[in-house]
């Protein structure tokens, strides 16, 4: 069983580095490391043919954000994907041995999730977000809807199934595991792997991301919530993104600007990709779409993250 691992940056050069060392330190033999490189302009291409001539790198000259994702995939050779950001890895070098044997053992297993580390704020991203004990964890792991994009593993047999990410990286990981669900897919979460993430504070809280997060948040309600769900969850992101960028100092022209292009952006989603869930599905992946709970999440956290720079 060979592990490709794909991993899309853009002007990351250190973090990079740091990550394909320690995958270069992982003990299972069988893998592959491919860069999909957005871009960058800060050196990332001469440091990495340098350090680690072994990684598959290639330089594309435009952004093509989460689109360098589904190409890393096509051009790997692997029967596993291991996704990673740029700035996140495995804590454990032999963590690729315990993919594998879950695999072979559970051959009806085609996604899993890892426990999801915060190394700078030192706490455990819960997107979980159900009781998953370590100690008592079963040996096929947790049931889950949903999977965190800086350490999973993900069939071959997935992508050739429902496809690979769609075009931006903002909850895009959250569209797949919809799309996966209801192809049938099984996702399960294993806390006892856990993934490394040296997330950049500042760069989340940025005018860009948080503008982002808001057009994306309704992107994925209308994509798949039925139509009078997705009506009531815009209004209520509507208020907590608003009250999240008055915290933050967003900019009243950035304001203007992102709550005008939401209407666009509702209609094209519907026009173009609308795929409603049933309301037994809705239940079901309940996680995936976004609740109050996780809009007021939100907005603490950029709160917390502002007030620490």
């Amino acid at each position: 069983m060979k592990i490709s691992v794909v991993i899309a940056t853009l002007n990351r050069r250190e973090d990079l580095l740091r990550t394909l060392s320690a995958y270069e330190q992982q003990t299972y033999p069988d893998k592959e490391i491919i860069v999909i490189d957005n871009g960058s302009t800060d050196g990332t291409a001469e440091a990495v043919r340098e350090q680690f001539p072994a990684v598959r790198y290639f330089w594309i000259p435009d952004n093509i954000e989460t689109v360098a994702i589904n190409y890393g995939m096509s051009i790997a050779t692997g029967d596993v994907f291991w996704l990673s950001n740029n700035d996140s890895y495995p804590e454990d070098p032999r963590a690729f041995e315990q993919i594998a044997q879950i695999f072979t053992r559970f051959p009806e297993i085609d996604i899993i999730g890892t426990e999801d580390f915060e190394v700078r704020d030192r706490v455990v991203y819960d997107w979980h977000r159900l009781p998953a004990p370590k100690e008592t964890m079963p040996p096929d792991g947790y049931p889950a809807v949903l999977f965190h994009g800086t350490g999973a593993a993900v069939r071959r047999r997935v992508i050739e199934k429902i496809g690979g990410f769609w075009n931006r990286f903002v909850y895009e990981e959250l569209d797949f595991c919809i799309r996966a669900l209801r192809a049938g897919c099984q996702i399960r979460y294993f806390p006892t792997i856990r993934t490394l993430h040296f997330a950049s504070a500042a760069s989340r809280v940025s005018v860009f991301r948080w503008r982002r997060a808001y057009l994306h948040t309704l992107r994925l309600l209308w994509k798949y919530a039925p139509a009078t769900v997705a009506l009531w969850r815009s209004f209520i992101a509507a208020a907590f993104f608003f009250v999240a960028g008055i915290r933050n100092r967003i900019p009243i022209g950035a304001f203007c600007e992102t709550y005008l292009e939401a209407l666009p952006m509702v209609l094209r989603t519907i026009q173009q990709e609308r795929q409603p869930l049933s309301r037994a599905e809705l239940q079901q992946y309940r996680f995936t779409l976004g609740s109050l709970r996780d809009y007021w999440m939100y907005a603490k956290d950029m709160w917390h993250r502002i007030r620490r720079r």
